[in-house]
């Protein structure tokens, strides 16, 4: 079924409802990704869940920049942490809001 949603639209109301949060890059974020970047699972415990993510969230971002895949999140992470960068701020979307119904 086609959608009534503009592109703009399904842009602005992604904005709305994304959710941008820090995650210590010293440990496990605790989350399994597809290779979309939609969370599969949070694990008990992890980072992820304890910071509110829900499965089927979308990353979209980490520290701004646009992100591509759950490789690119893990290239990107790779980096920082060659970096001595200690956290990162991780921007999530519900898959909802970017495919709605």
């Amino acid at each position: 079924m086609a959608s009534t949603h503009s592109t703009g639209q399904v842009v602005a109301a992604a904005a709305m409802e994304a959710r941008r949060l820090a995650f210590d890059l010293t440990s496990s974020l605790g989350m399994e990704l597809t290779p979309e970047a939609v969370v599969l699972r949070c694990l008990p415990g992890g980072q992820a869940r304890r910071a509110g993510v829900r499965e089927g969230w979308k990353v979209v971002g980490v520290q701004g920049q646009q992100l591509r895949s759950s490789r690119h999140l893990q290239d990107l992470l790779a980096h920082y942490k060659e970096l001595n960068v200690r956290e990162a701020a991780i921007t999530f979307v519900p898959v909802e809001v970017l495919w709605p119904l």
